[in-house]
């Protein structure tokens, strides 16, 4: 028979955890876990039936504020726990929730994706008008510079005029 796999909606759903406490949990007991609990990078996690009453140990000392060096004594040693069996519905709502959580955590990392843009363009902006500023000031100077240049040439073709009339 093959082995299962459940995908992180629903192990929130039956421990009632975010993902990122799963996630974390993967990551601090991995070496307990099958492999597919932390993926290479761009992969989903997976979690095996074996991986079941080990995430359940898990959630139990978590629970109940156990330190990770106890729960990491207790997987080592063999222990495991029993697997909550929930109802289908109860596995609706839950996973419904963490869906939502989900969608939210999404929505929220999209907003601070957009809002880090948005800097670096004000940035970018900022800067482009600041190199602007200083190029208007310095045309500015060119043209005062030329104006007074265009000056004495009048003023210099007038001397010359005024000799050549004489």
């Amino acid at each position: 028979m093959a082995n299962l796999t459940y995908a992180t909606p629903y192990i929130c759903a039956l421990f009632g955890v975010s993902r990122q406490t799963v996630a974390n949990w993967c990551v601090r007991y991995a070496k307990h876990l099958s492999e597919s609990a932390n993926p290479p990078k761009n992969r989903h996690r997976e979690y095996t039936d074996d991986d079941l009453p080990k995430l359940a140990l898990i959630a139990q000392m978590s629970n109940v504020r156990r330190p990770p060096a106890e729960i990491d004594k207790a997987l080592a040693a063999g222990e495991r726990a029993e697997v909550p069996t929930i109802s289908d519905r109860t596995l609706a709502e839950r996973t419904e929730g963490t869906r939502h959580f989900v969608l939210m955590e999404a929505a929220l990392a999209k907003s601070e994706a957009r809002a880090v843009e948005a800097e670096a363009r004000a940035v970018a902006i900022q800067v482009t008008s600041h190199e602007q500023s200083g190029q208007i000031k310095l045309l500015k100077t060119q043209l005062d510079e030329y104006k007074q240049e265009i000056r004495q040439l009048y003023e210099e073709i007038a001397l010359l005029k005024a000799k050549d009339n004489t």
